[in-house]
């Protein structure tokens, strides 16, 4: 006997079977067979064509929820120090066209006084 390779792989046509049955299904509201089919589509890779991936996606989005989106702290640390040097600009072009705003503002008197 052979090992059972095809765990992670599916071959082209089995894929396609699956996603034809989950479109369906999704068609039809049959959330047993959407998270059947998603729950084996979950174990391959997504499919590289555009519609098949779209079909692919929405099956286990539907099955599933959305992915949750983890956070990556380098990208907020860089979002948070690009905001703070936006609002110090802000807040000294405020101070130039308005210097009383400027400094009655909470936010810009903080940043106009460190």
């Amino acid at each position: 006997m052979f090992p059972n390779i095809a765990a992670a792989e599916m071959s082209p046509v089995r894929m396609k079977t699956l996603l034809s049955i989950c479109q369906s299904a999704m068609n039809s509201s049959d959330f047993g067979t959407i998270k059947n089919v998603a729950s084996q589509l979950s174990k391959t890779s997504r499919p590289d064509d555009d519609t098949q991936g779209k079909t692919y996606d929405d099956c286990l989005v539907i099955a599933f929820g959305e992915p949750e989106t983890k956070t990556s702290v380098s990208e907020l640390v860089n979002k948070i120090r690009t905001t703070a040097q936006e609002l110090e600009t802000s807040c000294r072009e405020l101070l130039v066209a308005a210097p009383e705003a400027a400094v009655s503002n909470p936010t810009c008197k903080d940043i106009l006084l460190k």
